[in-house]
């Protein structure tokens, strides 16, 4: 997850032309997390919560802590 995420801000933050657009427009970065390009993004974001969330479950279950 760190490193998909990384990815997409580093990117985000070398442009500063890309900085000054989103503190302008906080509406309009919602339209741009809905682009296609951007939704894998969150896809793997949600899988690597959901698998960090069951290991942790298991640990507790079976008296271990994460």
């Amino acid at each position: 997850m760190r490193g998909t995420f990384g990815a997409y801000f580093d990117f985000v933050a070398g442009d500063p032309d890309m900085v000054h657009f989103i503190h302008r427009n906080a509406g309009a970065i919602r339209t741009l997390l809905d682009q296609p390009e951007i939704a894998p993004l969150f896809d793997d974001m949600r899988n690597d919560l959901v698998t960090g969330i069951e290991r942790g479950a298991k640990l507790l279950l079976n008296g271990l802590r994460p």
